[in-house]
């Protein structure tokens, strides 16, 4: 007839085995010896008790070394500091996910509550999965909603949040903040010349070389059309010109290829420095250095104004 506390311990609806470490000849616990398992031991685990008690686990337990190791290591420091421990682990072996809660009883005596956690680790490893997914998809969504499709750069609505975005912080920190718009010399030329499946070419060339040559601080976007927006965060006047001067001749001296034909393409620009004005205000300086640079013959870089003296 069982003692009630062992009725009790039977009966529970988790996984109980009382165990006794095993030490080798240094006192070190190297294996631990079944001493007492109830039902739901052997139903979530599928070992039968018959086999376990008064067994150390590499009797028992067939391919128990592929676990043993982090398993023991746990038991022996519950053993060592009479501490309890929880955690959850996965077992090569019995191929389930277990929670595990181990606690001294006497000496190197100790017992073990299994929760079989398999399925609501792989539902939770589902989620974390379709989270991921999610985010993924958010972040896809997201560049999508400020790229330019044609060119693959920022497109003008999310080009003109940057502005904004630097002109504020040009407020805050009271450095230069340098803004030009670039546009294609003869565009319609080559359209009306080649199609426009070659204008497109010529867009998507020179949408990839003004992202490369510019500088990692600076922010390229497409303003509309042939036109694109450039801001150069940090930049005075004069460097912001010496950078798109540099990319103006580089972008004369190496040709479009457009099918088997080779096109020159060159760019005029207009760029001026933040004054604290409005945005609107500053694009139109911006805009009216621009035609300067078209009226003076194209392929030229103007600005007009001088920076404003600290």
């Amino acid at each position: 007839m069982r003692l009630p506390w062992e009725e009790m311990i039977e009966n529970m609806p988790v996984g109980f085995a009382y165990r006794r470490a095993v030490r080798d000849q240094n006192g070190q616990v190297v294996d631990y010896v079944f001493l007492l398992t109830n039902h739901a031991y052997e139903k979530i685990t599928g070992l039968n008790r018959e086999d376990l008690i008064g067994k150390s686990s590499e009797e028992a337990i067939p391919h128990i070394r592929e676990d043993s190791i982090p398993w023991i290591k746990i038991y022996s420091e519950v053993v060592e500091r009479q501490e309890a421990r929880t955690f959850e682990r996965y077992s090569r072996v019995l191929h389930r996910t277990f929670h595990v809660t181990a606690f001294p009883v006497f000496k190197d005596d100790f017992a073990t509550v299994f929760i079989d956690i398999s399925e609501m680790t792989a539902l939770r490893e589902r989620m974390e999965e379709k989270q991921f997914e999610l985010e993924e998809l958010n972040l896809a969504l997201y560049k999508e909603s400020i790229t330019d499709p044609g060119t693959k750069l920022f497109n003008r609505r999310y080009i003109l949040e940057l502005l904004n975005k630097e002109v504020s912080r040009t407020e805050r920190n009271k450095k230069p903040l340098s803004v030009a718009l670039v546009d294609i010399d003869f565009f319609k030329r080559v359209n009306d010349t080649y199609g426009h499946q070659a204008g497109d070419l010529v867009l998507e060339q020179f949408s990839t070389r003004l992202q490369q040559w510019t500088r990692e601080m600076d922010y390229v976007g497409r303003y509309g059309g042939e036109e694109f927006l450039l801001i150069f965060p940090e930049t005075s006047l004069a460097v912001a010109s010496q950078v798109l001067d540099r990319i103006r001749w580089q972008m004369e001296a190496l040709p479009f290829q457009v099918g088997e034909v080779n096109l020159q393409i060159t760019f005029s620009a207009g760029v001026a420095v933040y004054q604290g004005e409005a945005i609107h205000q500053l694009l139109m300086r911006i805009d009216e250095c621009l035609y300067a640079a078209k009226n003076a013959g194209r392929n030229q870089v103007i600005w007009v104004e001088k920076e404003k003296e600290e």
